[in-house]
């Protein structure tokens, strides 16, 4: 499901296209992220770094419980600024990763409008005042979609991104078979491109 404009352009157009009036992109996810969400987060980050060369805030709500998890985050050195302590500005675009709004797995007010919700779920969230969505429940990992953008965009993707996307989808699809299908076609991509392009 996408509500964006204009039509007849790929989603990741329609997504880069929407964040050209804004300053500052602060991705976000659900409490306690996983490796889908944080893999997500720093996919996006590259892509409107690379793309529009506008700064990105990469976020944490809650803790990083599991130990794999921690180890994450430490090996790949990962900048999350926690969710409590973002200085929100009217210029930014709030993206949301791996999740949706107002089902309550999030932390932060209510009241920041978030630009974006791209996520794999199929969550009843609160999309009314979203203007892009990109929800594909057949994707396996939001890793998925996200390297789906990279790729359209012929962004490069560094060792660092690659490793990420790579974790971030093989753990989210890990015991689900019928999520493999898209997700396996996508690690080939990852995995092709990282060798290729760094």
């Amino acid at each position: 499901m996408t509500r964006s404009s204009p039509t007849g352009l790929r989603r990741s157009d329609r997504f880069l296209a929407g964040l050209q009036n804004y300053e500052r992109v602060v991705l976000v996810s659900h409490i306690n992220p996983d490796p889908d969400s944080l893999g997500s987060m720093l996919g996006l980050a590259h892509l409107v770094e690379h793309k529009l060369t506008k700064p990105t805030l990469i976020t944490r709500d809650g803790l990083i419980g599991r130990a794999e998890n921690r180890a994450m985050v430490e090996g790949l050195e990962l900048d999350l600024v926690p969710i409590d302590q973002v200085d929100w500005r009217p210029d930014d675009a709030v993206v949301m990763v791996d999740s949706q709004p107002n089902t309550g797995r999030h932390t932060f007010p209510d009241t920041i409008p978030i630009y974006a919700v791209i996520d794999h779920h199929d969550t009843p969230g609160d999309l009314n005042k979203v203007a892009f969505t990109d929800i594909r429940a057949t994707a396996g990992a939001t890793c998925t979609v996200v390297t789906k953008y990279l790729i359209e965009q012929e962004v490069p993707i560094p060792e660092k991104i690659a490793t990420a996307l790579l974790y971030g989808i093989e753990t989210e699809v890990t015991g689900f078979p019928v999520k493999l299908v898209p997700a396996t076609t996508t690690l080939s991509c990852i995995s092709t491109r990282s060798r290729t392009k760094t």
